[in-house]
This record gives C-alpha cells, sequence and structure tokens, in this order.
C-alpha cells in the first residue's frame, strides 16, 4: 500500500521504554512531635520518542517531597512538592517542530478534617495512625498554586 507507513520495529510515541519511582514516608508516633511526617520520592522517566521515531526525547529523574501532620483530633495537614528543584525537561515530541515540556515545581497545600470522630478501639482524641488512613470518613479541602505554564 502506498503512502502507509509501516510501525513495525519503532517504540510507540509519547511512551518512554522504562519509567521507575520509588518513595519513603516516616511518621513520628511519640513524643512531642507525634503525627509529623516526611516523605521523599524519586521518579525516572526513560527516553522516548515524536511519532515518526526520528527525534529521541532524553530521559529526565524528578524528585519529590511532603511534609504532614496529623494533630490526632481530627485534623491533617499536608504541604507536597513535585518537581522539587524546578527542573526543566522536554516531556515529549510531536514532530520536528512541536515539543512540549515537563511541568516544573508544583505544591499543593491539603487540610483535611476528619468527621468520623474517635475509633472505639483507640483512646478519645488520640490516634495510632494517621486520619488519612480513614479517608473514606474524611472531608478536605485543598490549595495548589503552581508557576504559570513555560511558552517557548
Amino acid at each position: 500500500m502506498a503512502g502507509i507507513t509501516s510501525l513495525q520495529g519503532k517504540q510507540p510515541w509519547r511512551i518512554p521504554r522504562n519509567i521507575a519511582s520509588a518513595w519513603l514516608d516516616y511518621t513520628l508516633y511519640g513524643g512531642n512531635l507525634r503525627g509529623l511526617g516526611f516523605g521523599a520520592g524519586v521518579r525516572y522517566i526513560g527516553s522516548s520518542y515524536d511519532t515518526s521515531n526520528t527525534i529521541r526525547v532524553p530521559s529526565s529523574t524528578l524528585f519529590d517531597t511532603a511534609v504532614h501532620y496529623d494533630t490526632g483530633l481530627h485534623w491533617f495537614f499536608s504541604l507536597n512538592a513535585k518537581n522539587l528543584f524546578n527542573r526543566q525537561y522536554v516531556a515529549s515530541c510531536f514532530g520536528g517542530a512541536t515539543c512540549t515540556y515537563g511541568d516544573g515545581l508544583q505544591m499543593l497545600a491539603t487540610a483535611r478534617y476528619d468527621t468520623g470522630g474517635d475509633r472505639d478501639d483507640e483512646p478519645a482524641g488520640h490516634r495510632s495512625r494517621p486520619a488519612w488512613s480513614d479517608a473514606l470518613r474524611c472531608g478536605a479541602a485543598t490549595f495548589c498554586c503552581r508557576p504559570l505554564a513555560r511558552r517557548y
């Protein structure tokens, strides 16, 4: 068939061959800072290609972090940051003239109130697990800010 480009042997466009991520989180469950937690993660996005498989989009590694606090008395607060170091990277290409950059630093602040009350198996006003583990019984308000989209 004339005019039809074969996709055989080509990598699907905008789909990296490899993707990996890891996240660690630690929450204090005793002492004066009970309920305070920290998290950090890394995301690896492998290289990909444009629609014709002629432009290779390089791989990128991004770092994320979080700080959260469970008051133990219904409130849970968190601050999350994606692309912590505001790394500029090409996310995908559609052809020789059209490539897009990935998102820069994004920060998300959340305040959540647990409307479910204390559980029967725990002392009143104290939790052995964070309130966010009872997600079905929570109401949440989220506030987000991020830089304006980059246009090049």
